[in-house]
This record gives C-alpha cells, sequence and structure tokens, in this order.
C-alpha cells in the first residue's frame, strides 16, 4: 500500500466534493457543457446548468475523506482533508427576484416614466447574473410575468396601468367594432394608443406585453383572441390584491368580480373561482344575524410563499391550520410534478384526519 505523506502545498478546504445524487443528475451536468454558481451574499448558492436549477448543500462525513495525488509508485500526497460533502438536488428556480428587481420601475404609462429616474434598471444579462435560475427557466419566468425590453432594459407592467389598459383595449375594440376574439395587432395598438395619458407614445413593446398577458395568438402571428381565463385571472386577482388583509364575503367578492368582468368585455366572459386556484384562501365565519356559516376570501398567491418545501408548509400551516386536498393541491403543484412526489410531501410535512367525513391535512411541523 502506498504512504500517504501530507503535500507542502496542503490546505484543508481548498476542494469541494460534489455528490451527484443519482444517474439522472450525474447525466444532466455530464451533458449540459457549462455549470454556472449563483447567488448573492445572503443567498444559499445554486447550481445551474442551462436549462436546471440545483440546490447547494454541504452534509458532514461520518469519517474524513483524504483527497491525494500520486508522487511515484510508493507515495501519495494528501493535498487536501475533506469532512464534509456538497449534496447537489434537483430545485425550483429562485425567479421571485425578477419581480423584486423590476418592482421599483414598472412601467405606469408614458406620463409616468419621470418617476424612475434615478432607479436602477436591469439588462438581460443583469437579470441571468442576479436571479437563481438557469438561462431557459429565466426566459420562463420573464415570460410568465410579461416581461419586455424598453431601451435595452427589463421592465414589468403595473397592474393598475395594465387593469385601464384592459379597459381601454376592450372599450375601443367595441367602438371600432373589432371582434374581441380576432384583433388583429395593428387595431390593438390603436385601441390601446387611445389610453387617456400620452397613450399615443406608448412603445410597441408595452403593446405586445399587454397583448400576451391578456390573449392568445392566433396562427398567423399578427391576431390576438382576448382568453377568458387570462382576463378573468387578473381582474380577480387585481381586486383580491387591491385590498390585502381584507376577508372578502364571497357573494359580495364575485358578484363584483362578475361586474368588473362584464364592464369590460360584456358578457362573453363567465368568471369561476377555478380560474383563481392559488390565488385565495377560504374561511368560514358564523355570524349572528345569519343563520349558517358564511364563507370568506382572502389574498394568498402562491407566487409570495417559499420555493424551499419546509418553509412552504410552514407558511401554509401559519395561514390556515387546516386545509383540504382541494384546497392545499394549487400550494404545492409547482414543488411536485407528480402524484408520486405530491404525496411524499404531504407525507412528510403533514398528517391526515377526518371530520364529518371530510379529510383535513394538519402540520406535522414541530
Amino acid at each position: 500500500m502506498p504512504e500517504l505523506i501530507y503535500a507542502s502545498s496542503f490546505q484543508k478546504g481548498s476542494f469541494k466534493l460534489l455528490e451527484l445524487g443519482n444517474e439522472t443528475v450525474a447525466a444532466s451536468l455530464e451533458q449540459c457543457g457549462k455549470l454556472v454558481i449563483k447567488g448573492q451574499r445572503e443567498d444559499e448558492a445554486v447550481l445551474c446548468t442551462d436549462n436546471q436549477t440545483y440546490s447547494l448543500h454541504e452534509a458532514p462525513t461520518s469519517n474524513s475523506l483524504l483527497l491525494a495525488t500520486p508522487q511515484d509508485d510508493d507515495t501519495m500526497n494528501v493535498v487536501d482533508d475533506l469532512s464534509y460533502i456538497i449534496e447537489i438536488k434537483p430545485c425550483l428556480p429562485r425567479l421571485e427576484r425578477i419581480t423584486t428587481l423590476l418592482q421599483s420601475t414598472m412601467y405606469a404609462g408614458p406620463a409616468a416614466e419621470s418617476s424612475i429616474q434615478g432607479k436602477r434598471l436591469y439588462t438581460y444579462q443583469d437579470m441571468l447574473s442576479l436571479v437563481q435560475a438557469s438561462e431557459q427557466e429565466l426566459k420562463e419566468g420573464l415570460k410568465s410575468k410579461h416581461a419586455f425590453e424598453l431601451d435595452g432594459y427589463y421592465r414589468i407592467l403595473d397592474p393598475a396601468f395594465m387593469y385601464n389598459l384592459l379597459d381601454t383595449l376592450a372599450n375601443n375594440a367595441t367602438l371600432y367594432d373589432i371582434d374581441l376574439q380576432a384583433i388583429p395587432l395593428d387595431g390593438a395598438k390603436t385601441c390601446i394608443r387611445q389610453y387617456p395619458e400620452e397613450g399615443d407614445k406608448i412603445p410597441d413593446a408595452v403593446v405586445i406585453a399587454c397583448l400576451d398577458a391578456f390573449g392568445v395568438w392566433r396562427e398567423d402571428g399578427v391576431t390576438v383572441a382576448l382568453d377568458e381565463y387570462k382576463v378573468c385571472r387578473f381582474i380577480g386577482e387585481y381586486l383580491l390584491s387591491s385590498e390585502r388583509g381584507k376577508e372578502w364575503p364571497l357573494e359580495e367578492y364575485v358578484n363584483l368580480w362578475r361586474n368588473l368582468v362584464r364592464k369590460r368585455v360584456q358578457d362573453i366572459f363567465s368568471p369561476d373561482l377555478s380560474m383563481l386556484r392559488g390565488l385565495y384562501t377560504m374561511r368560514e365565519r358564523t355570524q349572528l344575524q345569519f343563520m349558517q356559516p358564511q364563507q370568506y376570501l382572502s389574498y394568498f398567491p402562491v407566487s409570495e410563499l417559499p420555493n424551499d418545501p419546509l418553509q412552504r408548509f410552514a407558511r401554509l400551516f401559519a395561514e390556515k391550520k387546516q386545509w383540504t386536498p382541494d384546497e392545499i393541491l394549487p400550494y404545492i403543484e409547482d414543488l411536485a410534478p407528480d402524484q408520486k412526489k405530491k404525496d411524499a410531501l404531504l407525507l412528510k410535512y403533514t398528517r391526515t384526519q377526518k371530520s364529518n367525513g371530510q379529510l383535513f391535512y394538519g402540520t406535522r411541523i414541530k
């Protein structure tokens, strides 16, 4: 057996040992071509390939691992003594930073552009560097938030401005006798640029972002149809988020939501609570003036919850002590892509109980 000698260059901790959890992870890392470790000083670092994000966690080893290189047939030089390994596991991209970075410079119309002077704007390369996500995941995240590039910098639309843009688009389409299910791009530009404050200065990029947010493009690429789900969900969330912390009586909320949708797109769309999955919690309250418990809605968007499963479930059970299967599912779907993984998460973090024949999930977290 070769003799082990500590090399003159020995420095503990100069090397890191990565443990690739399974063959799928190993194959992904081998094929990606480039690996990038991302994270600010306050972040837990992640490892990114071109299309996947991986968490990095230090795990102590029961025995020290000596890293050695051969000096000759009889001697090995020890160059490091490793007391832990770094585990690599697939994780969700941390896309919430997109909103954090772009929040202060949201586009709220030409007249409001002077208000962003002196504030930091971010290029695509800035976003790629600062957001803990692979490049593919970042592009998907920017698209999901309807972010757009203006003068070389990424922006997102202010919700109140979007709300008014939708109103302007739908009302003027009706005025010009344009079918809301087949709006030509040029027609959409004409409608949106009737916006009351300097609408004629609204850039094409903003018009496209608006149409992406509310519609579906036809195969010709120049015609868009307003989408029932997108329009109703946006108005429903806008209404809920406008009064954070408020418990809306269910009937009052639904009636107001339907009236707001009808005001903008007449009777072609029908709002339904299924369109608001992952945006609200429901509670029952007993009021003395009512014979039966009344239902109340509160704004609780999944997009604002942590990606870490333990922290996610802790937040869920801080919000409500018990959840039905239908209630909790929208809040864990992004954590687990298939039923087997969903069941594993529920088994790990919850315990079940029945009341009046109804199944409920309670916390297992101590």
